[in-house]
């Protein structure tokens, strides 16, 4: 009990409510749709590891590791060989730099130090994914991917996030943003094309919206509550 009850401390209203949506929603979808567990259990480990991001807990990629493989599988079954590409051999290395960056730079408190924003570095990525946008389209063409232009956008807007939240840059969560539009966009075409089963998936996106968007607030929150910790 004591664990939890530490788990929880600093919590705020939102979180705490979010955090029952994650947990509640998939399952009542699931159930609704007929989905799989998998495709549940995949929505709510992945959003749960994104909370835990947006709030800037270090821990937060330890979670992110079955999560990203849950949600490969998925997107394998669904035909978005794109989504598996991208998660094997781009997400999955950076998670784990992450998971090691993010233990390293923390705070007494558990919570990931926000670096300095590098808009050089950050201009020099973006256009490489704008450059290896074609690589990745020929590539997806090559597996038969649905959704194809659209499943080369989702790779060079995920792979940019996730370097940025690797280098612990805040403007990570404004980039995913971009990125849970480019997702439901692809996951509402396959549901809305008859396969109702994947709704549990399109409601990931859809939270990871305002998970996002809360990620964007408190991160800028964090980094000046530690700017004023490091002028003391």
């Amino acid at each position: 009990m004591k664990r939890i009850k530490g788990f929880f401390k600093g919590w705020n209203a939102f979180e705490v409510v979010f955090l029952c949506l994650i947990l509640i929603t998939p399952a009542l979808l699931t159930i609704v749709f007929e989905s799989s567990i998998v495709e549940c259990l995949s929505t709510t480990l992945y959003l749960f590891w994104c909370l835990l991001g947006a709030k800037g807990k270090s821990y937060t990629h330890i979670i992110g590791i079955p999560a990203i493989f849950l949600y490969a599988y998925v997107a394998y079954n669904a035909n978005y060989y794109g989504e598996v590409i991208i998660t094997f051999f781009v997400l999955l290395p950076l998670i784990i730099v992450s998971l090691y960056a993010w233990l390293k730079n923390k705070t007494s408190d558990a919570h990931v130090v926000v670096a300095k924003p590098n808009t050089k570095e950050m201009i020099i990525v973006a256009c490489s994914q704008i450059a290896m946008g074609v690589g990745y389209y020929f590539l997806l063409r090559a597996f038969n991917t649905d959704f194809l232009l659209v499943s080369t956008i989702s790779i060079m807007t995920s792979v940019f996030a996730t370097y940025l939240i690797m280098r612990r840059n805040q403007f990570s969560f404004p980039a995913y943003i971009i990125n849970d539009i480019v997702l439901i966009i692809l996951w509402g075409y396959l549901c809305f094309g008859g396969a109702w089963e994947y709704i549990p998936i399109l409601l990931m996106p859809v939270m990871l919206l305002i998970n996002d968007v809360y990620g964007t607030i408190n991160w800028a929150r964090l980094r000046k509550q530690q700017g004023r910790s490091n002028k003391k």
